[in-house]
């Protein structure tokens, strides 16, 4: 977890926003309430035979708010980020 605190610092000074945010930044969500998502959910993993020791790694981690979070769930990244692109190319 201190990879992780030592990226969301990072995040914090560069005023970043939160995954696939347009307004919050992630210092606000640490404020606030923000989730933890991991890129590949845990149980897209699970059922595809990848072990926890390699899917809780902080390159699998973002800060999103957490009305986002709660909306990929466990969605494969393919599907999440299709409806993503979907949504930047009808703005």
């Amino acid at each position: 977890m201190k990879d992780a605190n030592i990226s969301l610092a990072a995040q914090v000074k560069a005023h970043d926003k939160g995954f696939l945010s347009e307004q919050i930044d992630v210092e606000a969500m640490l404020e606030s309430r923000g989730d933890i998502h991991h890129l590949f959910p845990p149980n897209y993993l699970k059922k595809n035979g990848i072990p926890k020791s390699q899917y809780n790694q902080i390159a699998n981690y973002v800060f999103p708010q957490q009305e986002i979070n709660i909306r990929i769930g466990d969605a494969a990244p393919c599907v999440y980020m299709k409806k993503v692109f979907e949504q930047c190319d009808t703005k």
